[in-house]
């Protein structure tokens, strides 16, 4: 999205652009090829609070060519796991195993030595209203 419209996304955080896909009401998901976005537990405790769809196409670089060709590979899959509800589809060139929101706050948690809701309050503090557009 940077390149093709970076005001869609710049000075924006990913919880912001997944917090604003999700009160759009006519998005599914959000694709990246970022994977360190698995790592962020304010990204997580909002994704899990959505009803959107996270793709991570892993391991295949910046190259955009590989990216869609593992999503198209994958998306009939993923359309058909479409059920309202926060889901991470991790795609890798030789695998993909689905992954709820929730399992990747506890494993941020437990990286950190807390309880996942402790985690969950603590940035849902810092994130506010959820059902408040983003700006």
């Amino acid at each position: 999205m940077r390149q093709l419209e970076s005001r869609l996304t710049a000075g924006y955080e990913d919880w912001q652009v997944l917090l604003a896909l999700h009160q759009r009401g006519d998005v599914h998901g959000f694709i990246t090829n970022d994977a360190g976005i698995l790592e962020l537990p304010r990204e997580m405790v909002v994704l899990s609070k959505t009803r959107l769809v996270l793709v991570l196409t892993d391991q295949v670089g910046h190259d955009p060519l590989r990216a869609t060709g593992l999503v198209m590979l994958h998306l009939q899959q993923l359309a058909a796991q479409l059920d309202g509800s926060p889901m991470i589809h991790v795609l890798r060139p030789r695998s993909h195993r689905p992954l709820r929101p929730g399992t990747q706050i506890n494993t941020l948690a437990n990286r950190r030595g807390m309880p996942p809701n402790e985690l969950i309050s603590s940035e849902l503090r810092d994130v506010g209203d959820l059902s408040v557009p983003v700006p």
